[in-house]
Parts: structure tokens; C-alpha cells; sequence
């Protein structure tokens, strides 16, 4: 007999050997520990840990697999060119107040130039973090609810909770990737999703927001923020029409 227990913490679901009753273990994906154990009363097969049904995720197709790219190309490119126009400002701006500025009409010139470079990045910044939390949006959508630690709604919405974002970015992006790549896993697929990017993606992101006031290191865990942030998003994006292929294919 085969017993099937879930997580209280991510709502991950563990099939195990009827042996396993009575022990305990620890969820690979959240660290919470689980009882394994069954209700001894009329019903010997009720659980004393409830599990929902298994609810299908969204239908999809291969039109799903092309939007994803779509999505990801756009993002890079707006990114890109917007993280480029950014630093270039920067440069700017640290060159005028550290080496021998111009005067008059070159200064103004210049202060012109550079206030066009920072209102192009910042609304590029802002427009590729909308496909973004689109992306990301629908890539939560990918994963069947049981097997989903949150909602697509939540995943993008709390991050936008001030100083509550500093822990959800962990749960949007790093258990994201774990459950992208456990859903691999069920189809026997190697995970595409790396631990270290999304670690180092989402302590960058944290880091971007204190360091926001102190120049030069603003610049530079921007700059790392920014390339990791490709990484990630493409490694998501990947895994994502990965399941879409592994489903169509089914």
C-alpha cells in the first residue's frame, strides 16, 4: 500500500511505501518537517494530513511555448537597452562632477543628454519589469496546484510589499526554479533551473535596494543585478517551454 502525504509548508506531495508510517521526514523543497502517520479510526485510509485533489494546471499548447519566447525576447531587449542607457548615464555623471567639467553651453548640452539617457532607461526599466512579472506570472501558471508552493497572483503580487519583498523574491524565483525543475523531474528531464543563479539573483536584487544611495557600489550590484537577472529569466523561461513541450507531447 502506498501511502501519499503533503507538505504543511509548500503543499508538496510525497508518495511512500506504507512501512514509512509512524516516521518522520523533512520536505526537500522547504526543510518543514512531516509526520508520516494515518488516523487509526473508521476509516483506516483517512490521513491525518488532508490532501486536496490534484487539480490540472491550465490547459496549454505550443502557441503557449512561443509567447513564453516572445516574452523573453522583448524583456532582453528593453532590458538591455535600458540597463545600457542607465550606465552610460552614470559614466556621464560621474564624469562631470570628477573630472574637469564643461562649461555653458557644453554643460547644458551635456545635463540635457544625460537626463534623456536616465527618463529612456528608467522607462525601459519599467516596461521590462511589466513583461517581467507577466513572465513570471505565467511560468507560475505552468505548475498543477497541488504541486504549486503559491498562486501565480501571489507570486507576483507580494513582491511588491515593501521589506516583505526581501523574503518573497526567494519564494517567487528560487522555489519557482525548484518546482520547475521537480515538474522536469516527473517527466524524466534533467533540471535546467539552477539554485546558484537564483540565489545570487535574488540576494542582488536586495542589495540593489540598499545600496540604492551610495555611488559607485549602486552601479556595480545594478550592473551584476541586471546580467543575472537575464540569466535567470532565460533559465525560467527555458524550463517553462520545457513543460509545455513535455505536456503538448503527452
Amino acid at each position: 500500500m502506498v501511502l501519499e502525504i503533503l507538505c504543511s509548508g509548500c503543499s508538496r506531495s510525497y508518495s511512500l511505501p506504507d512501512e514509512a508510517a509512524g516516521n518522520s521526514m523533512l520536505c526537500q523543497f522547504c526543510g518543514s518537517k512531516i509526520a508520516i502517520k494515518r488516523s487509526l479510526g473508521s476509516n483506516p485510509m483517512r490521513w491525518s494530513t488532508k490532501v486536496p485533489p490534484l487539480l490540472p494546471a491550465r490547459s496549454i499548447s505550443t502557441k503557449d511555448a512561443k509567447n513564453l519566447q516572445l516574452q523573453y525576447t522583448w524583456f532582453w531587449i528593453i532590458w538591455s537597452l535600458s540597463c545600457t542607457a542607465l550606465i552610460i548615464a552614470n559614466l556621464i555623471g560621474i564624469g562631470i562632477f570628477l573630472l574637469d567639467p564643461p562649461a555653458g553651453t557644453e554643460l547644458s548640452v551635456v545635463v540635457i543628454c544625460n537626463l534623456f539617457l536616465i527618463s529612456l532607461g528608467v522607462l525601459g526599466i519599467f516596461t521590462a519589469n511589466i513583461i517581467g512579472m507577466w513572465m513570471l506570472y505565467n511560468i507560475w501558471g505552468l505548475l498543477p496546484v497541488r504541486h504549486s508552493p503559491t498562486t501565480p497572483a501571489k507570486a507576483v503580487g507580494y513582491l511588491f510589499i515593501p521589506f516583505y519583498n526581501f523574503y518573497w523574491v526567494f519564494v517567487a524565483y528560487l522555489q519557482l526554479g525548484r518546482s520547475l525543475n521537480f515538474e522536469l523531474g516527473r517527466d524524466n528531464r534533467a533540471p535546467i533551473v539552477k539554485d546558484g543563479y537564483c540565489i545570487a539573483f535574488c540576494i542582488l536584487q536586495i542589495c540593489v535596494c540598499l545600496f540604492a544611495l551610495i555611488p559607485i557600489l549602486n552601479l556595480l550590484t545594478a550592473v551584476f543585478c541586471a546580467a543575472m537577472c537575464v540569466q535567470v529569466f532565460k533559465q525560467l523561461k527555458d524550463a517553462g517551454i520545457a513543460i509545455i513541450d513535455s505536456r503538448v507531447s503527452s
